[in-house]
């Protein structure tokens, strides 16, 4: 039971990581949305595109927000 108590849970979340979560919660119901689907750019669908650029994007945010917390 002592390392369960030595591990404690904020009991609130901070906003950037609060917005974080809703962008990307915005971003997942949006992107699998049926009208995604069928249409292409450059020969890819969207829904590819929007995961590719999710993809990228999410380690992108990780590392500028761990640099923004070492100051």
């Amino acid at each position: 039971m002592r390392g369960a108590q030595a591990m404690s849970v904020p009991s609130r979340i901070r906003r950037r990581d609060l917005v974080a979560l809703a962008v990307t919660v915005l971003w997942s119901v949006v992107s699998f949305l049926p009208a995604w689907r069928e249409p292409e750019l450059g020969g890819v669908a969207i829904l590819g595109w929007m995961m590719a650029v999710l993809m990228v994007l999410a380690p992108v945010a990780s590392l500028i927000a761990l640099l923004g917390g070492r100051r």
